[in-house]
Order: structure tokens, then sequence, then C-alpha cells
């Protein structure tokens, strides 16, 4: 009886008796004290979900190889599941079938019979399994292990074959890195793609809630793509992803279209990397909430796509970053149609691309903070499609925009689309850039009025297209400006159909392309005030009162005697005047 019956002072000392394979079972074991920590609710700062506080994975499951429990199983065509024959090949591995005997994998054994409630357990010493041995032919990774690079190893189960039946995972990854000490390991051999596909297109995975992932500083492109396309997954463990530290690509697309997922494993990581959250909910069609992400400091592509397409989330976690980088947010909730108001971004210092369509397409968003975008000085493209297709948009503070020198393509498509705003934020640049107010504006159908443009010095293509169906619009703006550039007002307010009376225009030289089709599809414009004597540069007035009413008054400068009649000059049938 005494050798089922063993006493320890530490818990690790338990820890290597069970996994070093001499234990006998049953074993009932007295623990005088742990000293082993494990995963529990995330560590660093951050809110928990709301409701009761998320149960951490018992330790049991620490000690536990990878195991894949059948909840159900197909008949049709064949009751078993198929490991990649890559897999066999390039990696050294074992399984067991209900606490069977370990039966090694080779080409021979790739496919394993199963039954419903089949317990599988996997582990092995693969120092190498981030890397495609360059002896299968399958890949330009140098199968040794050594670090350095390599290619992603091909998922766990053949593509063809991993739909059998639904299944669930849970136990401890590492036993397939190393079967003898995994339930210790918390790092990674010194390569990249550890984990990588690993469960890539398991559709029929419905569960990993108390799979353990225990490292706790990760190497490149570890998890990337790891449950892509697990459609059926519905829960992982809140404590899955322990680290504090990420590297390069670690997470990036690792729950890609997981279109039944709910609720998202913590993120207690307060040092980020590049690309590091990288689509990675990207498509989680079901996902309600998000988790918290307190880190301060962001870096390139961190945010990028994040959670793009996950149409059932209603509310976005708090952003409380100040040091951004180039497209952290870009694309971050875009296609997010239930999400309803956007957090604070208390961010003064921007960077190239930061906030590049982050609630595009949002189309249930009502609510923007009044001091939601505090910075005075802007970076390339930095609000660039922003809030492009936010269609139940009303109204945005007027002091949304507080910025007086602008940047290349800085507001450009910002609210593209937005067909329910009827007023727009205050807009006091005196300073512009090329293409800066490009689409801003284009296809809000319901705005009425246009905010005032005070700059007097332009610069190319500046409000190219602004107001373009903008159908609604009967007030245009001044254009005070005496000095113009390339394609400035180019097609600015075509199609504005309702606007009746154009701002005056009181430039003597035109530039190439400035007023090109500005007026276009304007059906109801009956006034235009143009003072220009040189209309030579190139194209400066092509097509640019075509379409606009049949009747009207032009008011020309008394100095000008070479204007023509039609699309390029004074409208047909229009009364004209000198001016006064």
């Amino acid at each position: 009886m005494a050798k089922y019956l063993k006493k320890f002072t530490v818990e690790s000392e338990y820890n290597a008796y069970i996994s070093g394979g001499t234990a006998y079972i049953p074993n009932v074991s007295l623990i005088g004290t742990t000293d082993v920590r494990y995963n529990s609710t995330a560590p660093g700062p951050g809110p928990t979900p709301p409701g009761p506080t998320p149960e951490p994975t018992s330790s049991a499951y620490t000690i536990m190889p990878l195991t894949i429990e059948m909840t159900s199983v197909s008949e049709y065509p064949a009751n078993n599941i198929r490991l990649n024959k890559s897999v066999a090949e390039d990696a050294t591995m074992s399984y067991r079938i209900n606490d069977g005997e370990w039966i090694e994998f080779d080409t021979n054994t790739i496919i394993i019979e199963i039954s419903e409630g089949d317990k599988i357990q996997f582990k092995g010493n693969n120092n190498n399994w981030t890397e495609k041995s360059s002896g299968s032919g399958s890949g330009s990774g140098s199968g040794s292990g050594s670090g350095s690079g390599g290619e992603p190893q091909y998922p766990l189960f053949d593509s063809e074959y991993n739909n059998r039946g639904e299944f669930k995972i849970y136990g401890n990854v590492m036993s397939i890195i190393d079967e003898d000490n995994f339930a210790s390991a918390t790092t990674f051999p010194d390569s990249t793609y550890t984990f990588a596909y690993m469960f890539s297109g398991c559709t029929n995975l419905i569960s990993a809630k108390n799979l353990v992932l225990p490292v706790t500083a990760l190497t490149e492109s570890a998890y990337t793509w790891m449950f892509a396309g697990c459609t059926g997954l519905t829960e992982v463990s809140y404590d899955l992803l322990p680290a504090t530290t990420l590297t390069n690509e670690c997470y990036e697309n690792m729950f890609y279209d997981c279109t039944s997922l709910v609720t998202p494993p913590a993120l207690p990581a307060t040092t980020l990397a590049e690309c590091c959250y990288y689509d990675m909910f990207n498509g989680c069609t079901s996902l309600t909430t998000t988790p918290a992400l307190p880190a301060t400091t962001l870096e390139f592509d961190c945010y990028n796509s994040m959670f793009e397409g996950c149409t059932s989330l209603t509310s976005a976690p708090e952003l409380p970053a100040t040091t951004l980088a180039n497209n952290c947010y870009s694309s971050m909730f875009e296609g997010c149609t239930s999400l309803t108001s956007a957090p604070e971004l208390p961010a003064t210092t921007l960077a190239n691309n930061c906030y590049y369509e982050m609630f595009y397409g949002c189309s249930s968003l009502t609510t923007i903070p009044s001091n939601l975008l505090p910075a005075t000085t802007l970076t390339q493209s930095c609000y660039m499609g922003m809030f492009g297709n936010c269609t139940s948009l009303t109204t945005v503070p007027n002091n949304l925009l507080p910025a007086t020198a602008l940047t290349y393509y800085c507001y450009t498509v910002m609210f593209k689309g937005c067909t329910s705003l009827t007023t727009a934020p205050a807009l006091p640049a005196t300073t512009l850039a090329e293409n800066c107010y490009q689409t801003m504006f284009c296809d809000c159908t319901g705005l009425t009025a246009a905010p005032a443009l005070p700059a007097t010095t332009l610069a190319n293509y500046c409000y190219q297209s602004m107001f373009v169906n903008c159908s609604s619009l009967t007030t245009a703006p001044e254009l005070p400006a005496t000095t113009l550039t390339v394609g400035c007002y180019y097609n600015m307010f075509r199609n504005c159909t309702a606007l009746r009376t154009a701002p005056e225009l009181p430039a003597t030289t035109l530039a190439d392309f400035c007023y090109d089709a500005m007026f276009d599809g304007c059906s109801s414009l009956n006034y235009i005030k143009c003072l220009a004597t040189n209309i030579s540069a190139q194209y400066c007035t092509l097509d640019w009162v075509k379409n606009v009413a049949n009747s009207g008054t032009f008011i020309k400068n008394t100095n000008m005697s070479s204007w023509t009649t039609g699309n390029r000059g004074i409208p047909s049938n229009w009364t004209v005047q000198d001016a006064s």
C-alpha cells in the first residue's frame, strides 16, 4: 500500500514525481505547501470581465499531457482522425488512448481509430517542432531546432481528416516539446512559430477550456493562426495566455474566424511587440466582450484589425495608451456593427496611420466623446477613414478636431458614408497639406451645412471631393484663398444636388485642375461668382459646371472676356453680369 501513498514537502517535488513516469496509479499524495505558480486570473493591471470572477485553470491540467477528448464521433466516412503526415516525418512524438500504452508516431501510425469518449494524449521531445525539416522536402527550415527562424509547422491534423467528430482539448501543450519536464516548463526553444497553425481549420473543436499554454516569455510568431478557422470553438480558459512580455506576431490571427467564440482570454501584457495582436479576433462574430488592454506604450501594428468584423461586440475596452506607433489602432474595430460608442483616446502625440479606419463600418456607433481626439499635432493619415460608413452617427463634438496645422491625408475619408450625420465638427486649420480633406464628408447625405474653411494658403488637392454626394447640403463654406494650387477644389461639391449658391471664388489666376468637376451634378445650383481673369491652366475648369441648373446668374470679373459657354465655362442659358 505504501507505494500508492506519498508525502512531499513542496508541490514541485510532486510534479517531478508524477511527470517522471514512475508514479503508481492510483496515487494519493500529501503536499506540505505549494511552491509552484499556475496560470490564474490575469496578472498585471486592467479590469476583469463583468460578472463572476473567472475560474482559473486547475493545476491538474498543468501536469497532464496535451489531451484530445472526443465528445462525438462521425461514422462517415470513417471513425478515425489522421495526424498530418509532415508532423510524423518532422517530429518525435507518441500518443496513447485512454491511458493505454504509448505508441510512437511514424508515417504508418498517423491514422488513429477513435470512439466517442476517447481521450488521446500526446508527448514528445521536439525542439524542432517549430520548423519544417529540410529533409522532408516540405519546407526550407533547418530542422535542427536550434532556433533562428524557420517556417511555420503544419497543423497537427491533416485538414482532410480533422473533423471526424466534435472534440475538446486540454492539458499542457508543452508535453510535445519536453515530455519529461513539461509540467514545469515555462520557456520555448529559441525558434519561431512554436505552435503556429496547430489546430488551424479544426471546425469541430468545441472547447479549449483547461488548455495550458504556460510560457510567459514568448518567441516570435509563437501562436500565430493557432485556432484560425475553428468555427465550432465556443470557449477557452480565461487564463490561457499568461505572458506579460510579447514578441513580434506572437498572437497574430490566433482566433481568426472563430465564429462561435463568445468570451476571449485575458491579455495581461503591458509590454507589446510589433503585430502582436494583429487580426487576433478578426471575424469572431459571436464575441460579446473584450479583454482589458492595459498597455500604455504601443508598437507597430499591435492592435491592427484586432476585433475587425466582431459583429456582436457592443462596447470597446479602455485604451489608456499615450505613446502610439504607426498603424497601432488601424482597423481595430472595423465592421463591428453592434458597437455603439467609442472609447476615449488620450494620446496627444500621434503616429502615422495610428487611427486609420479604426471604426470604419461601425454602423451602430452613435456616440463620440467630446475629448476623443485631443492632439493638436497631426501625422500622416492619422485619422484617415476613422469613422467611415458609421451610418448611425448623427452628430460629432464641435471641438473634435482642434489642430490648426494639417498633414498629408490626415482627414481623408474620415466621415465618408456617414449618411445620418447632420452637422460637421469645426475645422480651424489654417495650414493645410496635400489631400488633407480629401473625401472627408463624401456620401454624407444628411449633412446640411459645411464647416468654415478659413485657410488662405492651400495645398495640392487639399479639398478634393470633400463634399461629393452630400445631397442635402444647402450652404457651402466661404473659400477665401486667392492663390490656388493643383487640384485644390477638384470635385469638391460634385452631386450636391441641394446646393443653390456657390461660394465666391476670388482667385484671378487658376491652377491646373483647380476647379475640375467642382460643381458637376449640382442640379440646383443657379448662382456663381468667379473673379478669374486667367483660366489658361491645364483642365482648370474641366466639367466644372456640368449638369447644373438650366438657368442662373454668373458674375464674372469686369476684366475677363475669354470665358466660353458650356461645361468648361459659363453654363448655357445663364445670365452673365460683371462684378461691381
